[in-house]
């Protein structure tokens, strides 16, 4: 059958229109695939994470403290992996993503942070969404809802317990929209020990520290930043190995030293002490089997700051120990003392 030019045109635009047609719907099929996904409508952009550092936060003013109004250099983070989540507004297409793991490395150009897998990568659209982030990354999957992340007072750890975190920034699928870098805030406070003898008569054996009336448990909502309100008191003991020298010189805790490990502190208003009109944060110590305490007033300490990590020096003596100045060392710079510079005088048992 011959066809005619009027027919041969027809044909080819209904072929056309039919090529058309698919093409469409496969990019249709795309679009779905990208919204299943959790992504905008033509949303692949994958974020790009340049820098990770943990900062070092001014610390608050305490009573009759040596305060440094600097504060302390930003600690790139050059090692481990950083968790990651996203929430979009409603209507932008976005799904949640919780504790998707981004890893450093040191080859990354310019991106130094990559995702571990196609599974934790973080895309973005047209529409802008919120991320904010932690560092270390846990997958014990105690840490998927960025709202309640749980904190818990321990000995101090290097691991996903010792936690950072950064809060809610604003990005999107642009060229530069798809960009960021996050600058962590410790979650917790830490508190180390400095010991000191003067005479003292017995061997000096200390196998037990205890802070006790203190926040032991509390959830943070890294979007924003924001404590929950801590209701419960507690005591926190860590098991110890060391002696106290008997020529007066210090010995300290170490962090993460199974022998003489400082503590990690969820920060807080500290309780009133019950019994004890103005006093608040109480420290034991199990020296030579013997407990020995001391109490302190909240003028002096009222709370435990996140991000700043306390000294406190305690001096044991004939009659019982001393607590000579609370200072904060290493993640800031501050110094809590009693008035006058008076040590405290704690009672035995």
């Amino acid at each position: 059958m011959k066809l005619n030019v009027t027919e041969i045109r027809q044909r080819l635009a209904l072929g056309g229109g039919l090529l058309l047609t698919l093409a469409a719907l496969a990019l249709q099929g795309c679009d779905r695939a990208d919204q299943e996904a959790g992504l905008p409508a033509g949303g692949n952009t994958p974020l790009m994470v340049l820098r990770a550092g943990i900062d070092g936060e001014t610390p608050a003013g305490t009573r009759a403290a040596a305060t440094s109004t600097r504060a302390a250099a930003t600690t790139e983070l050059t090692t481990g992996s950083l968790a990651l989540f996203l929430r979009g507004a409603a209507g932008t297409g976005y799904a949640d993503k919780n504790n998707l793991k981004y890893t450093y490395t040191a080859a990354g150009t310019p991106s130094k942070w990559v995702a571990a897998d196609a599974a934790n990568t973080l895309y973005l659209g047209a529409e802008q969404a919120s991320v904010c982030a932690y560092y270390p990354h846990n997958a014990d999957g105690t840490c998927n809802d960025p709202t309640a992340i749980p904190l818990t007072s321990q000995a101090y750890t290097a691991t996903a317990a010792n936690l950072s975190y950064d809060t809610d920034r604003t990005l999107d699928g642009t060229s530069t929209g798809c960009k960021t870098s996050f600058t962590l805030k410790r979650a917790y406070a830490k508190v180390n020990f400095t010991f000191t003898r003067d005479n003292y008569p017995s061997a000096g054996a200390l196998t037990r520290i205890t802070l006790a009336n203190c926040c032991t448990k509390n959830t943070l909502n890294i979007k924003t930043g924001v404590y929950a309100t801590a209701t419960t008191a507690a005591d926190l003991s860590n098991t110890v190995s060391l002696t106290i020298p008997a020529d007066k010189s210090p010995v300290a805790t170490a962090d993460g030293d199974a022998n003489k490990n400082s503590f990690l502190v969820v920060p807080g208003s500290i309780p009133d002490y019950a019994g004890a009109t103005g006093m608040g944060a109480e420290v034991v110590l199990t020296v030579d089997g013997k407990n020995v305490r001391v109490l302190i007033p909240k003028t002096t300490l009222a709370a435990w700051q996140a991000g700043t990590a306390y000294n406190i020096r305690i001096k044991l003596t004939g009659t019982g120990i001393t607590l000579g100045t609370v200072e904060t060392k290493d993640w800031t710079t501050d110094e809590v003392k009693a008035d006058g510079d008076k040590p405290f005088v704690p009672k035995l048992p």
